[in-house]
């Protein structure tokens, strides 16, 4: 183990328990609103999110499992799959707020 994986481990942990918390708010948040529930595309949004996350989730334990080099394009694409579902998640809210 190289002295970087640790912190890669710890990266990937963190972010795979944010994603599975922002997965469970953002499907409570899909099945009440019923704002969101008449609208196609804001379902759709929802949906897409939901993959971004749960891909974010599936990377995020991979990267725990693997061990280099992997470990470190599957920890930064988990980083990032983290900054997209925050992103739409932001995306969909203002939507949903301005409505």
């Amino acid at each position: 183990m190289s002295d970087h994986e640790a912190h890669y481990d710890i990266l990937s942990s963190a972010v795979v328990g944010t994603a599975a918390t922002m997965l469970t708010l953002i499907a409570t948040l899909g099945s009440s609103n019923t704002y969101i529930s008449s609208h196609y595309d804001l379902r759709l949004l929802l949906v897409i999110e939901l993959v971004i996350l749960l891909f974010t989730i599936v990377t995020g334990i991979l990267s725990l499992i693997r061990r280099s080099p992997i470990k470190t394009a599957l920890a930064i694409s988990t980083a990032f799959g983290l900054i997209a579902g925050v992103a739409l998640l932001a995306y969909v809210s203002a939507i949903t707020l301005l409505a």
